[in-house]
């Protein structure tokens, strides 16, 4: 491995120590808001966002594997399997443009 894969190897393992911050965090996680969250922060529900609602549904609602209340470790596991998966497309996208580039 070289320098740079090293590196972006050590940058993602010190990502996945820090997802447990976010266990004590307040509020919904940036990014994760509900359209009825986002019009009391901002006023109004972008109109592209309105329906999108309805189209995506997340594998582990709440990071939680029961669809319950989510424990520590279901938090925890979910990071994990968004790691796993990500890394996972990013090979597979990565051997495919090598292939082609010879």
């Amino acid at each position: 491995m070289n320098k740079t894969t090293i590196y972006l190897w050590i940058c993602l393992g010190v990502l996945t120590a820090l997802t447990p911050l976010g266990l004590i965090a307040q509020g919904a996680p940036w990014g994760e808001w509900t359209g009825k969250e986002l019009k009391e922060m901002i006023g109004f529900i972008p109109e592209k966002l309105k329906g999108m609602e309805q189209i995506w549904k997340a594998p582990f609602p709440g990071y939680s594997l029961s669809g319950a209340e989510s424990t520590p470790l279901e938090y925890i596991f979910s990071a994990l399997i968004g790691i796993a998966a990500v890394s996972a497309l990013s090979f597979i996208i990565i051997k495919a443009l090598n292939k082609n580039m010879r």
